[in-house]
């Protein structure tokens, strides 16, 4: 355990949560999150998340936080949320799963810390909660930190849990007052808004050349929580695409182009 935890350094692998009353995620990959919803209270989720769900269920519409879903847009949402509450006062149940291959990721939203989500994060939320936008107005950090310059801005008064997505595996750091770890541009999930994002150059020029890194990588300074994905969108398109344009897998088939049928 001990030569576990000095391997570890401070990270935590988010497995599969446990059932609670409110929710149980299941599955190990794509997986889905399955919702118990009070007679008289409500979930929301982004459009298309929803999986399936019982019978008493209904559905409707509401604007996104900011905007009419305006600014929403910018950060990676669509302009609305779908609520869901039931038809005759009795408990139901909702299954929510994310837009991608991906982990469902439960996280507790402090009511004082305010959480900032990579754009394309969210799915879904159990409590109360603002989805806004957060607008990263340092030149360095917006071109070069793998966020851009509209995050995803999670507030939730008396605080609640928000349902996210990650792709691969997904791990947390709480990092201490002016601890700094250095992280992938772009592997970033979410993190507090008491973290400090910054960059710094992966190395000379040989190295940002040809190490696969590019020329800077994303440092956060604490103190907070930080949670990182291995496989984030921009990296899974990269990988289809290359397994794409190398033909691999297609078989002996058809081929794939229609000029290419007569022969």
């Amino acid at each position: 355990n001990n030569s576990r935890d000095e391997i570890m350094n401070g990270w935590e692998f988010i497995s599969k949560p446990a059932p609670t009353e409110r929710y149980t995620v299941l599955g190990e990959e794509s997986q889905v999150a399955h919702i118990k919803v009070p007679g008289t209270g409500e979930i929301k989720a982004e459009a298309g998340a929803m999986i399936h769900m019982s019978e008493n269920m209904k559905t409707s519409l509401t604007c996104a936080d900011d905007c009419c879903g305006l600014k929403a847009c910018c950060g990676g949402e669509g302009c609305f949320k779908v609520v869901y509450r039931s038809s005759d006062g009795t408990e139901g149940v909702v299954g929510l799963g994310p837009a991608y291959p991906a982990k469902v990721v439960p996280l507790q939203v402090e009511g004082n810390v305010p959480l900032l989500l990579n754009p394309g994060t969210y799915m879904g939320q159990l409590d109360d909660m603002k989805l806004q936008v957060n607008c990263d107005c340092n030149p360095s950090t917006c071109c070069c930190g793998g966020v851009g310059c509209i995050r995803q801005q999670l507030e939730a008064e008396q605080g609640g849990v928000a349902l996210l997505s990650g792709g691969g595996t997904v791990m947390q750091r709480t990092l201490g007052e002016g601890e700094t770890i250095v992280v992938e541009t772009g592997g970033l999930l979410a993190w507090d808004k008491t973290v400090k994002m910054s960059i710094r150059r992966t190395g000379g020029c040989c190295t940002c050349c040809c190490s696969g890194e590019g020329l800077f990588n994303t440092t956060m300074t604490g103190p907070g929580r930080v949670l990182i994905q291995s496989m984030p969108v921009p990296r899974l398109k990269a990988a289809l695409m290359i397994f794409q344009q190398s033909g691999a897998g297609l078989g002996g088939g058809a081929p794939v182009k229609a000029e290419q049928m007569s022969r």
